[in-house]
């Protein structure tokens, strides 16, 4: 410890500041079928989501508090980015399910932006819900399909203070063991 005027001024605005979250993310190097899973912690900031390449891809989306007020900014950067499908789970799963589809459907209404892929009025972004953790995991890495366009990539984002990153790892052991939900 070293005591000096400067720690006297500092130490108390470092105790009153704010927490600073760091963004974590990581890409699992065990797949599902052919699907990447990479996981994304986001608290605070979409910069490193937007800086993300990610191409005929699907998002899996933890949130227990809509009223989080980054959701539609992350829901318009999702279509943005040509989502291809999202499926939420945690207490808000319903929510973020009906934010998702209010925001495309606006999008059309005024003839916004829609993914790329979308060329015809039969195209639709496809969105889901499961308060189940597991079951909400399992089918967004087996079951949910496009299609016209293969899925490559499952994004895993988490808007939660939980650190979901151990159970995703083991839900990617359990899947490629054969577990099926109940």
């Amino acid at each position: 410890y070293i005591k000096n005027r400067a720690d006297e001024i500092l130490i108390p605005v470092l105790r009153q500041a704010p927490p600073l979250y760091a963004t974590f993310m990581t890409t699992f190097t065990e797949k599902i079928n052919t699907r990447k899973i990479v996981y994304l912690d986001i608290q605070d900031s979409l910069l490193e989501f937007s800086q993300t390449d990610l191409n005929n891809w699907v998002v899996f989306v933890i949130a227990d508090d809509i009223t989080n007020s980054i959701l539609p900014a992350f829901a318009n950067l999702c279509i943005d980015k040509n989502v291809l499908y999202m499926h939420a789970t945690g207490k808000a799963c319903s929510g973020i399910d009906d934010l998702f589809d209010w925001i495309s459907i606006e999008r059309q209404e005024q003839n916004g932006k829609l993914p790329n892929w979308m060329t015809t009025d039969e195209d639709v972004l496809m969105t889901s819900w499961d308060y189940d953790f597991s079951n909400a995991f399992w089918f967004i890495t087996t079951a949910a399909n496009y299609d016209d366009h293969p899925i490559d990539t499952v994004l895993v984002a988490n808007f939660t203070s939980a650190n979901h990153s151990i159970l995703i790892q083991e839900l990617i052991v359990k899947i490629n063991s054969g577990w099926l939900p109940d």
